[in-house]
C-alpha cells in the first residue's frame, strides 16, 4: 500500500475517533470542497483549542526577526531554497494576498476554488 492510499484510508476511517463514528472525512467532505457546508461547523471547538497552541521559533521566524532588526540577510541562517520560496511567496505567487501577518492568515474563510473531486482508494 502506498502512502497516498494509506492516507486516504485513514482520512475516511471512523475507527480513529474516540467513539468510532467520526472520520476526518465526516466534516471535510470532498463533495463540499472539503468542508461541512455549515456556517459554523463542529470544528469551532477545534479552532478554539488550536488558537491556544504556541510553537517554538522556526527558521523563518528567526530570519524575519533578524531582518526586522536590520541584520544582513546573508548572515542569517536561512537556506537558499527557502529564500527562493520566500521570494516566490511574497512576489509572483502573491500568497501574501491571503496569507499575511504573524499567523499567515487574514482571519477569514475563503472559497479557494478547489475541485470537488473525491479521491479513490486505488489512487486512480
Amino acid at each position: 500500500m502506498d502512502a497516498i492510499e494509506l492516507g486516504t484510508r485513514l482520512f475516511f476511517d471512523t475507527r480513529l475517533s474516540s467513539n468510532g463514528k467520526m472520520a476526518c472525512g465526516s466534516c471535510h467532505v470532498p463533495e463540499r470542497n472539503w468542508t461541512d457546508n455549515l456556517t459554523r461547523g463542529m470544528g469551532k471547538v477545534l479552532a478554539s483549542f488550536q488558537e491556544t497552541l504556541v510553537s517554538g521559533g522556526t527558521s523563518f521566524d528567526k530570519f524575519r526577526d533578524g531582518l526586522a532588526k536590520g541584520t544582513d540577510p546573508d548572515k542569517l541562517l536561512y537556506s537558499d531554497p527557502a529564500k527562493r520560496g520566500l521570494r516566490l511567496f511574497i512576489g509572483k505567487g502573491a500568497c501574501t494576498t491571503c496569507h499575511s501577518g504573524p499567523n499567515f492568515t487574514a482571519g477569514e474563510f475563503f472559497n479557494t476554488g478547489l475541485s470537488t473531486f473525491a479521491p479513490t482508494a486505488s489512487g486512480s
